[in-house]
């Protein structure tokens, strides 16, 4: 097809629906065309130098097709940009700097580099953009159509407008009406069926973020197949980016499932993916959005280099908003904070029905990521499989949404699309899940057991095979923290009823002990709570505690910062406790046979020397025993001999 009968072809596209219409082409170039758009009428005349005039008054309407599709009575592109500008440029504002690798090619770039490399393929291409849960694609999405919009605006760039098509709540949802619906929120001028046209004419470009969430009851098939078809409506121009979670598009799942057809329509393939920032830059980005992170900042960089999954732009942006000592005075308090910012957030993604209230649509995502954590303590893995993860949703959709099939069964069909879940390589399937960081299973874990301990079940299974450690335990106590007292006066009933049954020795006594040791009241009127004669291998102390031990061998005791001036240790031994210099004890104190002790900067010392130990929990001691004389000055002491 010439490029002349082409640009007929397109502005049919426009017409309206049984509406009378007349086109005409001649050999040299030169068409009319006649035709209704929105109830209005358009006449127009191409002259053989390309120029377009109106039929009915004789002027120039365009200098050539490309601004007559631009213009007011098409996508009025203009329009559109500031709209675009207006909806997004607070991602120009506040972005942080990310690493980004494109696929065969080992250096990496920088948003100026990734943007030069997609302006080159405006004219035809497909990138898949991957990267973990939190990593910044949306974020850079929107930065990228912010940035084409800005270029159009000022006339400094000719670049096609990047359109980002979102999914605005919807589950039950394929690409087509993800574009629709995104158009529709933009007023933009023109739809889906319109769209192909735009696209091969290089006035606009697609960003479909999210691909991975694309589901409907039936899967991920319609989504792949409308892909597809996109593809052949806008032939061998447009950009199109496809954002989602690793693995979902790969360079490899794209050939697998687009591969035939790029290669039909002559696009190329391209896979770029998206890297946690540097813990520099992020230092450097949270001191300025939040200045009193600017004395903490050498301490904030030892914290984001030991814990890479902090660098998460999402993390670090709830981070941001933190106080900075209590997110550096402690490892555990953050993950509890940053977990459920992430289920609000999930909640907003997966778009529950209306007659589902945002509580119960949260208890969906807990309970779905509950189960997964339960499930790898259960059995000694760390990863599940996609079946397991729909019969959660399934499960907890009746719980929580009965009545609601469709949604059910789309969410179980996507269930392995959840933040915090992110693909296990290696375990032999590629569906395979598992959580971002041990910290993350902990917390989902941690909600488990709190709501089942009370329970008449057994004991977890998880909790008779294997050991919790402190990470685990410190993680279960910062939770314990948010709950109300009474909550955990009767977590700790449970736990000393739950202990009553079982032997001491064994690993679900020791693990019902920790927690038991973590459930300790807080507060002074509490010194009737005992626990004795157990053997603990790990344990986490809450901050001030109150109670009785007796007859208890802890292999670890975790007391940074803790208080226990009214905890009564009797007969009590540890192999190692862990103290900070903010640790405190009263009267009474356990028996130490190592020690390592904390200051302030993180340095840790290791005492093995029964008498420096006994010194150092003398001199953390809130109460000091009186000598039987008072210390004298020098002055008054007798001369004796």
């Amino acid at each position: 097809m010439t490029a002349y009968c082409q640009e007929i072809e397109d502005l049919k596209i426009f017409c309206d629906a049984f509406a009378e219409s007349h086109f005409s082409v001649k050999d040299n170039g030169e068409w009319t065309a006649i035709f209704e758009r929105k109830g209005e009428r358009i006449a127009l005349s191409k002259k053989k130098d390309g120029k377009i005039f109106s039929i009915d008054s004789g002027n120039l309407v365009a200098g050539n097709f490309k601004s007559l599709l631009a213009s007011k009575q098409f996508s009025n592109i203009k329009y559109l940009a500031r709209s675009v500008l207006h909806e997004y440029s607070f991602s120009s504002d506040n972005f942080m700097n990310v690493p980004f690798k494109l696929h065969g090619n080992t250096e990496v770039t920088d948003f100026n580099g990734v943007e030069t490399f997609l302006s080159h393929l405006a004219q035809g291409g497909v990138v898949g953009l991957e990267g973990p849960a939190g990593a910044g694609k949306t974020h850079f999405i929107e930065r990228l159509a912010a940035e084409s919009a800005k270029s159009l605006h000022t006339g400094s760039s000719v670049r096609p407008l990047i359109i980002p098509v979102v999914s605005a709540g919807k589950i039950l949802s394929a690409i087509d009406d993800r574009i629709d619906g995104s158009l529709s929120a933009l007023r933009a001028n023109f739809n889906r069926s319109e769209l192909p046209c735009l696209m091969r004419n290089g006035l606009i470009s697609i960003a479909i973020d999210g691909f991975d969430e694309l589901s409907d009851s039936r899967g991920y098939d319609n989504s792949w197949s409308a892909l597809r078809e996109l593809l052949r409506d806008v032939g061998a121009g447009g950009l199109i980016l496809l954002s989602g979670r690793d693995s979902f598009i790969s360079i490899d799942v794209l050939k697998d499932f687009i591969g035939n057809s790029l290669n039909i329509i002559g696009l190329s393939l391209h896979s770029l993916n998206i890297g946690f920032p540097k813990a520099s830059d992020v230092c450097s980005w949270i001191s300025k959005e939040n200045h009193k992170w600017v004395p903490y900042m050498q301490e904030a960089k030892e914290r984001f280099e030991d814990f890479s999954w902090l660098r998460r732009p999402f993390f670090v942006s709830q981070i941001s908003k933190m106080d900075p000592e209590l997110f550096l005075n402690t490892d555990d308090e953050p993950i509890i904070s940053l977990c459920s910012a992430m289920v609000t957030r999930e909640v907003d993604k997966i778009g529950i029905p209306s007659e589902v209230s945002p509580k119960s649509g949260e208890n969906i995502v807990y309970s779905i990521l509950m189960e997964a954590a339960r499930t790898m303590l259960d059995y000694e893995i760390d990863y599940v499989d996609p079946s397991l993860l729909e019969v959660a949703v399934e499960v907890a959709c009746e719980e929580h949404a009965s009545g609601n099939e469709d949604f059910s069964r789309a969410l179980s069909s996507r269930a392995k699309t959840l933040s915090l879940l992110e693909p296990a390589p290696g375990t032999g399937d590629r569906n395979n899940r598992k959580f971002a960081h041990e910290k993350i299973k902990a917390f989902f874990y941690s909600r488990y057991l709190i709501d089942e301990i009370p329970s008449d079940s057994p004991s977890p299974l998880g909790l008779r095979r294997g050991q919790l450690t402190l990470s685990d335990l410190s993680v279960f106590s910062a939770l314990l923290r948010t709950k109300k007292s009474e909550s955990i006066h009767n977590l700790f009933t449970a736990l000393t009823h739950r202990l009553k049954q079982e032997v001491v020795g064994g690993i679900v006594s020791s693990n019902l002990g920790a927690l038991l040791i973590a459930c300790l009241p807080e507060d002074r009127q509490s010194k009737h709570a005992r626990i004795s004669g157990w053997q603990i291998m790990d344990s986490v102390f809450p901050v001030s505690p109150a109670g009785t031990l007796k007859d208890i061998y802890f292999n670890r005791m975790d007391v940074r910062g803790c208080n226990l001036s009214q905890v009564i240790f009797e007969n009590c031994e540890v192999g190692e406790a862990i103290v900070s210099t903010d640790t405190r004890f009263g009267t009474t104190s356990p028996i130490c046979h190592s020690m390592i002790v904390e200051d302030a900067s993180g340095l840790e010392i290791k005492l093995r020397d029964s008498n420096e130990i006994s010194d150092h929990i003398n001199n953390l001691q809130v109460v000091y025993r009186q000598k039987s004389s008072p210390n004298l000055p020098d002055t008054l002491v007798s001369d004796r001999k």
